[in-house]
């Protein structure tokens, strides 16, 4: 089920969960490497009513386990773009724009260093 409201389009889709949890996966823009995906499993895993945070760079998406009645989806994607990293339409299959993150994104930093240094001067 795509969660989509006037307001927000639909940025992460429900899935089932176990009795009393939800499940959502979430797209997620700007991952590079593995310190991305730490600190998304940090952050968003020590949020009161989340019980489990998979972050795949491969996908660029995560699935997070969490208990309804405790924590709503939007509070996990506030915490998620309050960290620097952006959501985009589960439906896609990447984001319609890659952009290089700004240097006061709380994102790891690791755009620069990742990127070809070419072409090379002799």
């Amino acid at each position: 089920m795509t969660t989509q409201t006037r307001d927000h389009p639909a940025l992460w889709t429900e899935e089932p969960g176990t009795e009393g949890h939800a499940r959502m996966r979430a797209r997620i823009a700007g991952l590079h490497c593995s310190l991305c995906t730490g600190t998304i499993e940090k952050a968003v895993g020590r949020l009161d009513g989340v019980d489990k945070v998979a972050v795949s760079l491969t996908h660029d998406q995560a699935l997070i386990d969490y208990e309804p009645s405790r924590i709503r989806p939007e509070e996990i994607a506030g915490t998620l773009r309050d960290i620097g990293y952006d959501l985009y339409d589960p439906r896609k299959l990447r984001p319609s724009t890659r952009r290089k993150p700004s240097w006061s994104a709380r994102g790891c930093g690791c755009w620069p260093r990742s990127r070809p240094a070419w072409p090379r001067s002799a």
